[in-house]
């Protein structure tokens, strides 16, 4: 059933339960990528336990474009909506420092 939870792998001696994300290449809406990243954050939604923190070490908006208010549309449809289903407070998630914008 496409609701059921997945067992999710869990660390044998203590440790820390991650995901790692890589190359979602979204952040554009109707765009061919944001069909195949809900597909994967459909799967990361029925994880069970929930990882404790989320990695994302870079790619997650397709930029493509020196256009600083194209890049900032990305990041912020990227984060509210298709990152929106994300409880940051429970599951932190990291990104590229490197990233030149922010959104505002």
């Amino acid at each position: 059933m496409p609701g059921d939870p997945i067992p999710a792998l869990l660390p044998r001696n203590g440790g820390h339960q991650f995901l790692l994300y890589g190359n979602s290449c979204s952040g554009v809406p109707g765009a061919l990528h944001e069909k195949t990243f809900a597909s994967v954050n459909a799967v990361v939604r029925r994880l069970n336990p929930q990882p404790e923190f989320i990695l994302f070490p870079g790619d997650e908006i397709i930029g493509l474009s020196p256009d600083s208010t194209l890049l900032r549309a990305q990041w912020r449809y990227w984060f509210e909506t298709e990152m929106a289903w994300l409880d940051r407070a429970a599951t932190p998630g990291t990104r590229r420092a490197t990233t030149p914008l922010t959104i505002r």
